[in-house]
């Protein structure tokens, strides 16, 4: 499913309610201010044909948020900017990303330079989905074509790989996944 009913219905009252969530949550923590936010509730219907008698359609739906958190003051400020998107209002949950955001941000107030070394890295939160974005560019049917993808069918990215390796997959069909589409640009 890709398709909000309420954002189709109403995409203004379901962009105020996120306006409130957003104000509700980020009120809870003292020391911590919402600077900025923006909320966009789009539905696109789109319609593709061809010459050869290709006739297809998809509708879905598309709420972005984009905040700034702030904490502390002067020299020691530090602001987050967050935009957290998802094709269903139910599954955005733009509360509990500021609750989880908050405390990044406060973090933020105490953290100092890691010293230079080798150290393990976890992925999550943003820096998974950095990480995702440049894997599925390189992919994309057009970087293979415009010949710039470092990818060869059946092949490892890196050919002198030292450590693990890494599996990154894909499902487009996920409900109200955010890549989740009838059919693609390509």
């Amino acid at each position: 499913n890709t398709v909000d009913d309420g954002v189709v219905e109403n995409a203004q009252g379901v962009a105020n309610a996120v306006v409130a969530e957003i104000r509700g949550a980020a009120v809870q923590h003292p020391g911590v201010d919402l600077s900025s936010s923006e909320v966009f509730a789009d539905h696109i219907h789109q319609r593709i044909l061809n010459s050869r008698g290709l006739d297809i359609t998809r509708s879905e739906t598309d709420v972005l948020v984009e905040y700034v958190l702030l904490a502390g003051g002067g020299a020691e400020e530090v602001a987050i900017w967050q935009s957290p998107r998802s094709r269903l209002l139910d599954t955005l949950r733009v509360g509990e990303h500021i609750h989880r955001m908050v405390r990044f941000t406060k973090d933020g107030l105490a953290a100092q330079p890691t010293p230079s070394g080798t150290y393990d890295v976890v992925f999550g939160e943003d820096a998974l989905d950095t990480l995702w974005d440049c894997f599925v560019a390189q992919a994309g049917a057009a970087a293979r074509f415009d010949g710039w993808s470092k990818l060869t069918v059946g092949g490892p990215l890196i050919k002198d790989l030292q450590g693990e390796a890494l599996t990154l997959w894909s499902d487009p069909t996920l409900p109200g996944g955010r890549a989740s589409a009838t059919f693609d640009a390509e």
